[in-house]
């Protein structure tokens, strides 16, 4: 059993988004080219445990963007989805091979092996603007959301670092201290962007551990701080999706309604990586403050669903005079 197809990478997105959504999928090929050496993979519908699925299989694209699976040894009472990285830069160590740097770009949705043959997808990157990130007066605001789901954790506070958020809680008679590392979300929800990971996790107990460690344990205080923190994660991955399409409405002119309701039906939404720049710097008694926000870096996907068509979107005379003046911002 094969599964084939050719992956592209859009550089017009409204062009492609008009054609593509208007011609039941047929974009026009002036809006996109073929998207070479893209890793993809074919994975079953389980948990990763890691950025890269597990019990997958692998291809890469050739020059023309064609691939091809040969899915004979899959189980296939399983589901499964397709998921692309493009490689976007390498770390280079001095006296050993260079470590490729990828961004996951395209996410399907699920299938059965029975309804797929041949596919073809689509991705664009998006550039949210630094300005429309999420500041930290919003990851504030989620913390105390997380403080009432942890238990006896009274104080909280955050601070946007420039590879991470540092946080700083209190609770339990114990001041709790750790990392959170924000990261793209690589699995097969499509309503989940991403996920989260506590670094550096520390518990400064009042007094002796001795006596403290009888009715306190730091492993249930970490369990319950990351669990606070995933169901947040959640909340925010649907406020990144509403943020980029409010962008994407403003830019293009498209009632925001009109832009939502095509993209959850046509579109998939991943985030390909996350940066913490500088929004401003002031001085507080003399010393210098920098404030960052945490922007997410976005790839749409096209089609949603591997084994259907796309609904078409109607754009009025009106509606076109009006977007061919606005320009997005695609990378």
């Amino acid at each position: 059993m094969k599964i084939s197809g050719k992956a592209h990478e859009v550089h017009n997105l409204f062009g492609f988004l008009q054609s593509y959504l208007q011609s039941n999928g047929k974009p026009n090929v002036n809006t996109y080219q073929a998207a070479a050496n893209l890793t993809v993979y074919l994975a079953p519908k389980v948990p990763l445990p890691s950025f890269f699925p597990n019990q997958s299989l692998k291809v890469t694209t050739g020059q023309n963007g064609a691939f091809s699976f040969n899915a004979a040894s899959l189980n296939k009472a399983f589901d499964y989805f397709l998921i692309a990285y493009k490689k976007t830069g390498e770390i280079k160590v001095a006296n050993l091979p260079s470590i490729p740097i990828y961004e996951p770009v395209y996410r399907s949705d699920t299938f059965k092996l029975k309804d797929i043959s041949n596919f073809n997808f689509y991705f664009a990157g998006y550039a949210v603007p630094k300005e429309k990130g999420i500041t930290n007066e919003q990851i504030k605001a989620k913390a105390n959301d997380a403080k009432k789901k942890i238990k006896d954790l009274k104080k909280i506070s955050t601070s946007i670092a420039s590879t991470h958020i540092n946080v700083k809680a209190e609770g339990r008679g114990a001041e709790i201290t750790f990392d959170l590392d924000i990261n793209p979300y690589t699995g097969f929800d499509l309503n989940r962007f991403i996920k989260h990971q506590l670094k550096k996790f520390d518990v400064d107990l009042p007094g002796p551990d001795f006596l403290t460690g009888l009715c306190v344990s730091k492993d249930d205080i970490e369990k319950e701080v990351n669990k606070g923190f995933t169901d947040i994660m959640k909340q925010v991955s649907g406020e990144i999706k509403d943020l980029v399409i409010s962008q994407i409405a403003s830019q293009t002119g498209l009632p925001k309604n009109t832009i939502k309701t095509h993209f959850d039906g046509n579109a998939t939404m991943t985030v390909s990586s996350v940066t913490y720049p500088v929004l401003k710097t002031e001085k507080v008694l003399n010393i210098p403050i920098t404030f960052r926000s945490v922007t997410p870096k976005i790839s749409f996907g096209f089609p949603r669903k591997v084994a259907s068509g796309v609904s078409q979107i109607k754009v009025n005379d009106k509606t076109k005079l009006q977007v061919v003046k606005r320009k997005i911002v695609v990378k």
